[in-house]
């Protein structure tokens, strides 16, 4: 065998000793499992607002106390997109909750917890129904007033970005000819 080939026969078996022996410790080690469930609690009265709820559980089901949780809802302006509705820390049985003021009856929600730590990050969806007298209106600044710009925004972006490489090209060219016009003066 050749010195060339049994330098990569070394390496290669190296580099494999370093990736088992490596990669070993960090799949065996890693934060605890967490299970996020949402909820809506509904108000005992009118004037107070609904609350929407998630629970942050540890893989023995214990909840879990002073970690973040955000709450979203998915909506449709210009393209679907999850509109933030707020953070909330979770309390000693692992509930988080924020008032929800929702503005249409049936709304998705997503819930997420970044993970820390000591818990893994974790989220969860579900669909929460409201009555539809609890259904706010809001008026023209609606989010739902902007569904024409769907069809407008993207053909909008694309000339915007053709402008800008059109302009990025033509100070490419004027660039070159003004080095040419200087060397051949030089």
């Amino acid at each position: 065998m050749s010195g060339q080939r049994i330098r990569n026969l070394l390496f290669s078996l190296g580099l494999m000793v370093f990736v088992i022996g490596g990669a070993a410790p960090v799949a065996a080690a890693g934060p605890d499992t967490t299970t996020l469930t949402l909820e809506l609690k509904e108000p005992a009265k009118p004037d107070i607002p609904y609350y929407l709820m998630a629970r942050l559980v540890d893989a023995e089901g214990t909840g879990i106390s002073g970690e973040s949780v955000s709450f979203y809802r998915k909506v449709e302006i210009l393209g679907a997109r999850l509109a933030y509705l707020g953070d909330a820390e979770t309390d000693s049985t692992g509930v988080a909750k924020i008032a929800f003021n929702p503005s249409k009856e049936r709304s998705e929600i997503l819930v997420r917890f970044g993970g820390s730590d000591e818990f893994a990050a974790g989220e969860t969806a579900g669909t929460v129904t409201v009555p539809p007298e609890a259904v706010s209106s809001f008026g023209s600044d609606d989010a739902d007033t902007l569904e024409p710009l769907r069809v407008v925004m993207p053909r909008l972006m694309a000339v915007l970005v053709a402008l800008i490489w059109i302009g990025l090209i033509w100070i490419v060219l004027s660039t070159t000819r003004t080095i040419r016009r200087e060397a051949e003066g030089a």
